[in-house]
């Protein structure tokens, strides 16, 4: 294809999407504002029935091919669609349209602003077609294109509250960061094209074939590891996670996130080499990241940032279980590998409900208490007792304990590691020991962080005033979020179904998987089965209490206080006070910012005082603010030459011609 046909080609397709642009935006426009959610879940819903089907034939059939033809420059524009892509279709339709009801709901409040509604909604279609477009694609110049699209529609959807000068500031630094991570793709994209002539995945295995693995695939890890905020890649993410809307916070984290985790997957998948690096890295940065979020999340005081510090831990998870999967096939223990990826895989669908569940939790109590901060609530469990049991399932989920959905990617984590132990690689057994104390060490952190995150929001008595007026959230808001609990469960009680979908993803890497497939399904379905008889246990007790107390009328007073009832709230424990000690061992990897004025001892009358500790990122403290401010100290000094003056500005283009000049007569330019 001749290039001025290919700039024709490229104008018509442009034109065509600003055509349906506008005609999304025309008909959003003259809907009343009552209608506009629900054309926009509407929506949700035709691309979720479409990418449904594509999931269903690609399952039923192991593959979907539909050729869109050649565009020269741009090659091959196919949809391809396997086992991996159906799964990650399958998880995106699932929690947009939890989502996207939830926003039905929670974006009443907010149909005066026509035109912030407008891009909102907008930008919440578009992610969703971008994410199901991006897991078809084969052709990686289209995936970057669709991966920009992602970022600029998710950083539409964060700056909904654009009034606030913070809110903007943040979007952008986390849009710069994309941005960053769009370069390095481009660069690998780059050097896969000289090589080996292709641009797509698929060309990846050629080029992974006759050159080292190790840099190229740390040109992709990079350049996905902003989106999927791997430490020290995160710095965006705890307060563009905390400023969003609930349900578009819900989404990027539960979702959007995930997609870095895709094209990461894909390019593992064709990793021919260099196995034993692959995988040490990615354990070594997996270990670092589950650490470094579980430290932080427990020293937050703002509800959705201790959630998205909580992700940034989950990722380190994942990660861990893709560097043990990488590190099985480097000693030849298929068992480690397939146990690994199975569990990483698993782990990301688990990741994907648990974590939008509890987004979309913290965001009912932000939709009654208009506020997140965990000093300022308490009690709402009598307030919002729906809400109460959806946060705690949540919370019960991302611990991995039974009978939820973490508990079964854990134990197929745990179980690979001791499989891994019995090698005879030194170092594999190192790392795999350093890895389950980790594991170990990041389990009962995340207990200890939900039970602060949980107890001193829900339970107690209430902090503020914010806390006495509310109740539950509408009824769409809480049909959203017990659909997501409904999966939960269900990937507990029955496992099987979930690791046979992995296991057909896990073939494409080894052939042995069949032969540890069926064993992991064995002690799955035991685990399922003894999940089941332990979740009818507890329904039959309270049904059986339910029936005994059916008649008597139930009376609340004050629980007894040891001779004494205070009435002073804040004798209660606060975020600050619950990890205090903890904050203390935890010092070197975290930044506490206090205020307080300490009492001098000769002080007989002392004023009231308040203290206040703030967490700080001690990363993006050390290694983003500070030289962003020293570089701007820099370039503010340059600001001395713009004077507004006409007559300088001349004055400026005269002295570099006679610079050009001089230059040149000196040979030093020709």
């Amino acid at each position: 294809m001749e290039f001025t046909t290919f700039i024709k080609l490229f104008i018509d397709l442009l034109m065509l999407a600003v055509i349906w642009v506008l005609i999304y935006l025309g008909i959003l426009a003259f809907l009343p504002g009552r209608f506009k959610r629900y054309f926009s879940f509407f929506i949700v819903i035709i691309c979720s029935m479409m990418g449904g089907f594509i999931s269903y034939k690609t399952i039923h059939d192991g593959y979907y091919y539909f050729p869109l033809g050649n565009f020269g420059i741009l090659g091959e524009l196919d949809l391809k669609v396997d086992f991996l892509s159906a799964i990650f279709l399958l998880m995106i339709n699932l929690i947009t349209l939890c989502t996207s009801l939830y926003a039905v709901g929670f974006l009443k409040k907010f149909t005066g602003d026509n035109v912030a509604l407008n891009l909102h909604l907008f930008a919440f279609n578009c992610l969703h077609i971008t994410m199901l477009l991006l897991c078809m694609v084969d052709n990686l110049l289209i995936f970057i294109i669709l991966w920009e699209v992602m970022s600029f529609a998710s950083f539409v959807l964060i700056i909904f509250d654009f009034e606030k000068g913070k809110n903007l500031k943040s979007a952008i630094n986390y849009l710069l960061q994309m941005h960053i991570g769009v370069v390095f793709l481009t660069v690998a994209l780059i050097i896969l094209e000289q090589k080996t002539g292709h641009i797509t995945f698929s060309g990846l295995k050629e080029y992974f074939a006759t050159q080292p693995n190790f840099w190229m695939f740390l040109l992709f890890f990079l350049g996905f590891g902003f989106k999927m905020s791997f430490v020290p890649l995160h710095t965006w993410a705890a307060e563009n996670y905390s400023i969003a809307p609930p349900h578009a916070a819900a989404l990027m984290s539960g979702v959007m996130k995930k997609l870095g985790f895709y094209g990461l997957i894909r390019v593992l998948m064709s990793i021919q080499s260099d196995f034993q690096i692959i995988g040490i890295f990615l354990l070594l940065i997996g270990l670092l990241s589950g650490l470094y979020g579980i430290i932080s999340s427990i020293m937050q005081k703002d509800l959705k940032k201790t959630l998205a510090y909580s992700s940034i831990e989950n990722v380190g998870i994942i990660s861990i279980g893709l560097g043990m999967s990488f590190l099985g096939y480097a000693i030849k223990d298929y068992a480690l590998a397939f146990l690994g990826m199975s569990g990483a895989l698993l782990h990301i669908f688990n990741h994907a409900l648990f974590k939008s569940l509890l987004f979309l939790s913290a965001g009912d109590v932000e939709y009654s208490t208009s506020t997140t901060n965990i000093n300022e609530l308490g009690g709402l469990f009598k307030k919002m007792p729906y809400t109460g049991v959806l946060f705690l399932i949540g919370s019960l989920s991302i611990c991995g304990l039974p009978p939820f959905n973490g508990f079964i990617s854990e134990f197929l984590l745990y179980n690979g590691i001791f499989e891994g132990l019995n090698a005879t690689n030194v170092i594999a057994e190192v790392l795999l020991l350093v890895s389950l104390i980790i594991l170990s060490l990041l389990g009962g952190l995340s207990i200890y962080n939900y039970t602060k995150a949980f107890g001193l929001t829900f339970l107690g008595t209430p902090r503020s005033s914010k806390v006495t007026d509310t109740g539950d959230v509408p009824w769409k808001m809480i049909a959203a979020q017990a659909i997501i609990v409904i999966v939960i469960i269900s990937v507990d009680l029955f496992p099987g179904i979930f690791i046979q979908a992995v296991n057909k993803v896990i073939t494409d890497f080894t052939h042995q998987a069949p032969i540890f497939s069926q064993k992991s399904f064995d002690a799955a379905q035991n685990l399922g089965f003894v999940s089941l008889v332990f979740l009818g246990i507890i329904l039959a007790v309270f049904g059986l209490r339910t029936l005994l107390t059916y008649r008597n009328k139930s009376s609340y007073d004050a629980t007894w206080g040891c001779g004494y009832v205070g009435t002073d709230t804040n004798i209660q424990y606060t975020s600050n006070s619950y990890s205090e000690y903890f904050t203390k061992l935890a010092e070197p990897m975290v930044s506490i910012k206090t205020n307080y004025h300490p009492i001098d001892p000769n002080d007989i009358f002392p004023q009231n005082r308040n203290y206040e500790a703030t967490a700080h990122d001690i990363i993006q403290k050390k290694w983003i603010i500070k030289p962003v401010i020293i570089m701007y100290q820099i370039i503010k000094r340059f600001a001395v030459i713009q004077t507004g003056q006409t007559q300088y500005y001349i004055l400026y283009g005269f002295l570099f011609i006679i610079i050009l000049f001089v230059l040149t007569f000196l040979n030093v330019i020709k």
